[in-house]
């Protein structure tokens, strides 16, 4: 799993602090070992397991970390109510009081984190997140599938991409466009090549549709 979300020259999560290594002590300890951190969490893969184990953490400076976990609770409330191939599969896991959700909050010191269990995915190539860049933005600008993928203007490698991406398009199209609606003036639409990863089979995963500046 390494997407430009966790490939970002200036942390955007906590570091170098003393909760930030009791989770990285935590995590290790368990056998995980460190993808990479960006987007406000870090990511960490077990050689066991076929899972990552993403922790949200923002820096400190952008407040505590309720915003976020705010953000992935409403976007796993849009994979619940638009079901789609194009949502991440996540993990069941036990929060602090014992109950079974698809992500468990967690305490350390005076600040509280939460983590998620979800399916590894493959980052894109550099024309595969081009071309999901210019679907985002004709979703954001109110156009149709079937004039994206007819355009004229289309070059030889773009349409090789639409022409082997045709049977998937429609139901990606249908889960972008739920995502868009959700954009308010709390959480714009930030879909960009970064957003979306991969399945082995080929099947593109919207991982993060939005960001919020709180």
């Amino acid at each position: 799993m390494r997407s430009r979300e966790f490939q970002t020259l200036i942390p955007e999560y906590e570091t170098d602090t003393a909760r930030s290594s009791k989770i990285e002590q935590v995590m290790r300890r368990a056998g995980y070992g460190f993808l990479g951190g960006g987007a406000e969490a870090t990511a960490w893969s077990h050689p066991s397991l076929p899972r990552v184990i993403k922790i949200i953490m923002p820096d400190s400076w952008r407040g505590d970390t309720g915003l976020a976990m705010t953000t992935f609770q409403r976007f796993l409330k849009l994979t619940q109510s638009h079901p789609s191939p194009h949502w991440p599969r996540y993990y069941t896991e036990r929060d602090e009081q014992g109950r079974e959700s698809v992500f468990a909050k967690f305490r350390v010191g005076d600040r509280q984190y939460m983590q998620i269990s979800m399916e590894r995915l493959e980052p894109l190539m550099a024309d595969e997140q081009e071309m999901i860049e210019l679907m985002s933005e004709a979703v954001a600008d109110g156009s149709d599938l079937e004039h994206f993928m007819d355009w004229e203007g289309w070059g030889d490698d773009p349409r090789g991409w639409i022409d082997e991406n045709r049977r998937q398009l429609p139901s990606l199209w249908k889960a972008m466009r739920a995502a868009h609606r959700k954009t308010n003036w709390d959480y714009d639409w930030d879909l960009h090549g970064g957003n979306v990863m991969r399945r082995a089979d080929g099947t593109y995963v919207i991982i993060d549709p939005w960001i919020s500046w709180g």
